[in-house]
């Protein structure tokens, strides 16, 4: 709604005023059309028609435009208080009303005395509530009870009555107090329940994301290790024979194996990823990264004899036999397990 005409102190030009409303523009809005109308007059015009108000085209709230330069001369006009009809004859400018109504005198405000609806101008306020209010405080019943009298209550007051009257009032203020207590015990109760359903909730989820991503992470490593190792073992080298034992304890040679994939019939080679410190392996000068190349069958003492190697040493406990070959020039290093029998390659760079 825009602001009524008898505010005016002078006649408004009827370019000012609104076709719905017939009062002065508020925050005006232009149609595509070009007619122009308040904004809290239009508005729910076009979201209910979809059309000029004057009926013209159709469009839609967004097509709304704001007209700045003919809003900053409405806001130019001289308008009288919103509180004149309660007395003040301030006539101030559109744009400075907001402020004046903040300080005025007259802006209405109801009574703050128990009982009491009347409302009053806010210069009024204190006179009302203190002299002129029925239902003023005037003191305390010195005939037992102690309660606070009003002055519209002080011929008629009767302790008995107004102590039951008091404490019928408290009891409807502890049961509303009781209920709303309830209420709130019961909302909150729902609300801790979510909480922690989304909380269980998310943990799971945290708990399943670490563990995928602590398995990627092994699988990472494990590549990585594999890669440096084959970007090592792959120069080719010669050998000459290198007789090594290896024991079993507790029925372990004391190292771990990764790789052994095949590609196009082609024997990647399987690398030696662990050495257990101080086993069997490791006090036969196994080390990490070596690549055996090739398995062998266990083989009975009997054909001990048959291997063309030079060296041997034969373990009677075990029942098995190995032998190594080392490279000269490049130190390079195979070994070959006859019996738990394999061959195996190692980098110049760790020998």
């Amino acid at each position: 709604m825009g602001y009524d005409l008898e505010r005016f102190t002078r006649p408004v030009d009827e370019d000012f005023k609104c076709s719905i409303c017939l009062a002065v523009l508020e925050n005006p809005l232009a149609t595509p059309c070009g007619h122009v109308f308040c904004g809290n007059c239009v508005l729910p015009w076009v979201v209910q028609h979809g059309s000029c108000p004057l009926k013209c085209d159709k469009f839609s709230t967004k097509e709304l435009n704001n007209v700045l330069p003919l809003r900053n001369l409405i806001m130019k006009l001289e308008i009288r208080c919103d509180n004149h009809t309660r007395g003040c004859q301030e006539v101030v400018k559109i744009q400075m009303l907001p402020q004046h109504l903040e300080d005025c005198d007259f802006a209405p405000v109801t009574c703050a005395n128990k009982g009491c609806e009347a409302v009053v101008n806010i210069k009024d306020q204190v006179q009302h509530q203190t002299q002129q209010c029925e239902y003023r405080p005037v003191g305390r019943c010195e005939q037992g009870c102690n309660l606070v009298l009003q002055h519209n209550a002080v011929a008629d007051h009767s302790c008995l009555k107004a102590m039951q009257a008091h404490c019928a009032n408290l009891q409807a203020k502890i049961s509303s107090q009781e209920h709303s207590l309830k209420k709130t015990t019961v909302r909150f109760g729902k609300r801790e329940k979510s909480l922690l359903a989304q909380i269980a909730c998310l943990q799971n989820e945290i708990q399943m994301q670490a563990l995928r991503y602590q398995k990627k992470l092994n699988e990472c490593k494990a590549e990585v290790e594999y890669m440096s190792a084959m970007a090592v073992y792959d120069r080719p080298c010669e050998e000459v024979p290198l007789a090594l034992q290896l024991g079993r304890e507790n029925g372990s040679l004391g190292f771990n194996i990764i790789g052994g994939n095949r590609v196009e019939g082609i024997s990647e080679g399987i690398i030696v990823s662990r050495v257990i410190e101080n086993g069997p392996a490791d006090k036969s000068q196994l080390r990490l990264h070596d690549r055996i190349t090739k398995n062998f069958p266990c083989l009975p003492k009997k054909s001990l004899t048959a291997v063309p190697l030079p060296s041997a040493k034969v373990s009677e406990r075990n029942n098995w036999i190995a032998y190594a070959a080392r490279d000269k020039r490049r130190r390079r290093k195979k070994i070959l397990f006859l019996c738990d029998v394999c061959l195996i390659s190692r980098s110049n760079a760790e020998l």
